[in-house]
């Protein structure tokens, strides 16, 4: 289910499937969400929600913001795009953490790109 979920959503997802704090599955849609540093096997990164906020098992957690560099990797030179975290612990360790993805407006970076661009030329003379 979390598979065809993180495939068909409207929005850019990924559903990591944890027990005892360390990654197990990853579900995305290759097309449209980056490349997941942590893999299988490896543990949940110390600075996301799931350490940081004690959960109930059953109750999932709110939209929580977190650092995009925990997670996935940003190019260099580029804004990161904001990243949110859902936790939804379950019994015997396991827990899903939805991470949703929300890209910067392609018009607002190339605005940026500009005036970096105009910054360079103006102080190099």
């Amino acid at each position: 289910m979390a598979r065809a979920y993180a495939d068909y959503h409207p929005e850019t997802i990924a559903i990591v499937v944890c027990k005892d704090a360390r990654i197990l599955w990853l579900y995305k849609n290759p097309l449209r969400f980056p490349f997941v540093q942590p893999s299988y096997g490896q543990p949940v990164p110390r600075g996301s929600s799931y350490h940081r906020v004690e959960h109930a098992t059953g109750v999932t957690s709110g939209p929580d913001s977190c650092i995009p560099d925990l997670w996935i990797n940003v190019e260099r030179g580029r804004r990161a795009p904001a990243l949110f975290e859902q936790v939804y612990p379950q019994r015997d360790g396991y827990a899903l953490i939805l991470l949703k993805l929300e890209k910067p407006d392609e018009e607002e970076e190339e605005e940026e790109r500009a005036l970096e661009r105009s910054w360079r030329v103006g102080f190099g003379r």
